[in-house]
């Protein structure tokens, strides 16, 4: 699905609120309610653009952003860290400073619609 958005959160309303906001847009939104689960919908599914929290249960974020970054289908999905902690709450390490953005909850639903846009229409600019 080339206009397909992932968003994975365990916290039912974040999660909620992402979905709701994403769904107005020409996308289709599919949901992840743990790490695990997201590597599986990974394995079926090539979306554009993942959102992805940090501390989930049973695979963490972590583990998930590393298998979007070793699994070369993935090369131009777009990843959004979308957490409640500040990047510094995390231990320098390599894969979280190879996502494409960085939102601290709570994100503004003009910021999510603008990135997603942007995305889906090409201009978004990756570091």
């Amino acid at each position: 699905m080339p206009n397909s958005v992932l968003v994975v959160d365990d916290d039912v309303p974040s999660r909620v609120f992402l979905t709701q906001t994403l769904r107005p847009l020409p996308v289709d939104v599919i949901e992840a309610v743990d790490g695990a689960e997201a590597i599986e919908l990974l394995e079926q599914n090539t979306p554009r653009i993942v959102f992805l929290d940090m501390y989930l249960p049973r695979v963490g974020g972590l583990d998930v952003l590393g298998y979007i970054l070793d699994t070369p289908r993935l090369n131009n999905t777009i990843v959004v860290i979308v957490s409640a902690h500040e990047h510094v709450r995390f231990p320098s390490c390599q894969e979280l400073d190879r996502a494409d953005e960085y939102l601290v909850k709570p994100v503004s639903l003009k910021v999510l619609r603008d990135l997603t846009q942007r995305a889906l229409s090409g201009q978004f600019m990756r570091g």
